[in-house]
């Protein structure tokens, strides 16, 4: 390999020898044409060409085939990389980290703007660059929802092995992929990617000094950090973080936040509390959207203490508000269904009521599915073997609940466990709880 290597690259030509090199700069497993390309500072055809090359010659693995959502990725050979790797200058691998750096952040700017064109970012300088760089090259680089989802899911191994590597060299880029990744990233649940992307970006964050994005990668830290405590401090550090910057729409996103861990931790006076306080801050600062999810929260917080009329009515308020949007945000009006099925399903709900949870959850899973959200697919298939459960029909109870547990086993959330524990007891009605409570 590395005589026929060496051979090759001499036989290349200095372009794309150079190319060929470069590519060993990518820290991740696989590699697309358009990833080399940015990486190289060269055309999408030319390092079309060079993978061939390095396929032809044993050198290179393609993966796949190319689609919509997602090109073709090659995977080098261990035994081609150090010989590639002795060809790349220094200077340039340097060069085309930030190039690779610059590439992931437009792109998944873009993507969570597809995603989600209604939150706040700390990174606007690389969502306003995003927007000009669509705007220069034909337009949107996503066509809908799905191929935004399908582009972060196919890049996720990839986008964490860089930002690891940028954190190593103390490069901000973690923390913009950590902000632009958000969203797909709670539709798609990848727990050790997650893990992975918010403490490099928050180490990056810190290193840069950035108040407002520190903040945020401390709440994004907090969602998968297991000790109650240690979550509490990085939500407390966070909301004084963007109280210092004087960010409003962040202090609105902590005060939510808090609420949700004091709702953790069964405090569910103090996380109404702090869940109206959002309410009022989302409101003060005309953004619906926020006041409505912290409504649905609210509502869960009030079901929770058996005030289940207020909780459906505040459930009800906040899918119309999210429905209502100029641009409708079907995951959130997604979350007040499954709050508002979880309510009627932890009471007595008469064969009427039922039938009727069970039409709306299918309407919302349709949405969830069409917007190839997993996590909230996985839920709502959940909590339609709890309807099945009711009625006595264990063959469709546990077939919800395999195809729960087939959507969650490739994200690798902890829910997974629960559906797991579900299905079991619904086949052994000794382990475990009954599937119908």
């Amino acid at each position: 390999m590395h005589g026929r290597l060496a051979a090759l690259l001499d036989t290349m030509g200095p372009g794309h020898a150079r190319v060929a090199a470069l590519a060993t700069a990518h820290p991740g497993p696989t590699l697309t044409a358009a990833t080399l390309a940015a990486l190289a500072d060269t055309t999408v055809a030319t390092a079309r060409e060079v993978l061939a090359t390095l396929v032809a010659a044993g050198a290179a693995d393609e993966r796949g085939t190319a689609t919509e959502q997602a090109h073709a990725r090659y995977a080098l050979a261990g035994q081609a990389r150090p010989v590639l790797a002795a060809r790349a200058d220094p200077d340039d691998v340097d060069r085309a980290l930030d190039r690779l750096a610059e590439h992931y952040r437009l792109r998944a700017a873009a993507a969570d703007v597809q995603l989600n064109p209604w939150r706040w970012r700390a990174d606007e300088d690389g969502a306003a660059r995003a927007h000009t760089a669509q705007d220069q090259n034909g337009g949107p680089w996503f066509a809908d929802e799905g191929a935004a989802l399908g582009w972060v899911a196919a890049e996720l191994a990839d986008l964490a092995a860089l930002a690891t590597r940028l954190a190593e060299e103390g490069h901000p880029a973690p923390w913009w992929l950590a902000d632009h990744l958000a969203t797909a990233l709670v539709a798609l649940k990848p727990w050790e990617v997650m893990a992975t992307l918010y403490r490099a970006g928050l180490a990056a964050a810190q290193d840069e000094g950035h108040q407002v994005a520190t903040a945020l990668m401390l709440q994004r830290v907090a969602t998968i950090t297991d000790d109650p405590d240690a979550r509490k401090r990085h939500l407390d550090r966070a909301l004084i973080l963007y109280t210092a910057a004087g960010h409003h729409p962040g202090m609105a996103s902590a005060l939510q936040t808090l609420g949700d861990h004091a709702a953790q931790t069964r405090d569910l006076e103090r996380a109404g509390e702090l869940y109206r306080e959002s309410i009022d801050a989302h409101r003060h600062i005309g953004r619906a959207r926020g006041a409505a999810i912290s409504e649905r929260k609210l509502g869960e917080a009030l079901a929770r203490q058996g005030r289940l009329v207020d909780a459906l009515a505040l459930f009800t308020r906040a899918r119309t508000t999210l429905t209502g949007l100029p641009d409708a945000d079907l995951y959130q009006a997604g979350r007040c269904t499954q709050a508002a099925a979880a309510t009627l399903l932890d009471g007595d709900p008469d064969p009427a009521t039922l039938k009727a949870t069970e039409d709306m959850l299918r309407r919302s899973l349709a949405d969830a599915a069409r917007g190839g959200r997993i996590h909230q697919q996985a839920g709502m298939h959940h909590q339609l073997s709890r309807i099945a459960a009711r009625r006595g029909d264990t063959a469709a109870a546990r077939a919800e609940l395999v195809r729960a547990r087939e959507l969650m086993e490739a994200t690798g959330h902890p829910d997974l466990e629960q559906i797991t524990q579900d299905l079991h007891a619904l086949e052994d009605p000794h382990h475990g709880k009954d599937a119908s409570r």
